[in-house]
């Protein structure tokens, strides 16, 4: 849930036993298409050990949203969503792909993948990090068509990245 420039969200850390509230300030004010989700730090990531030695088993847990059809952020949390680290622009207008994304996915390399339904090009595509967040790259998917409808990404166990959406030609 938003509320002005901040978000309220629990979390579990215990299969749902109990649940722990928390909340955390949006980067650049975003607060629409709100995602979290969490996986394994990139090998020889430092976060990993800062994430361990807190009790958290070395996954990071990102919050991504987005400003209407403009920018988009994401925020890395090293304590299982408790704090968040400042936020980083991972797509603008200006970007390859931007505008209204998707739910993000960690693969098991610890690469995290934001879908985004709308690219420079025409196509649809998403954006990346292979650094636990500190940096963002978009990409187009060629054969796509760009849409109106969000796009979905899904993680084999063998890190395959699917890329799922509806093409805005209506094929």
């Amino acid at each position: 849930a938003t509320t002005g420039t901040n978000s309220y969200y629990a979390y579990t850390d215990n299969d749902g036993a109990d649940w722990i509230q928390a909340s955390l300030s949006l980067p650049a004010f975003t607060a629409d298409h709100q995602t979290i989700f969490t996986g394994p730090y990139p090998a020889g990531s430092p976060f990993a050990a800062i994430s361990s030695a807190a009790g958290f088993n070395g996954r990071a847990t990102y919050y991504c949203a987005q400003v209407n059809v403009g920018v988009a952020s994401c925020q890395r949390s090293d304590t299982g969503g408790a704090t968040f680290n400042q936020g980083v622009v991972i797509s603008d207008l200006t970007d390859v792909c931007g505008g209204i994304h998707g739910h993000g996915k960690v693969t098991p390399d610890g690469t995290a993948y934001i879908p985004m339904r709308g690219c420079t090009d025409g196509r649809s595509g998403y954006s990346f990090s292979k650094d636990a967040g500190l940096t963002w790259t978009t990409a187009s998917v060629p054969g796509t068509v760009e849409s109106d409808e969000d796009p979905s990404i899904g993680v084999a166990s063998d890190g395959t990245m699917y890329f799922c959406y509806v093409n805005g030609d209506g094929k």
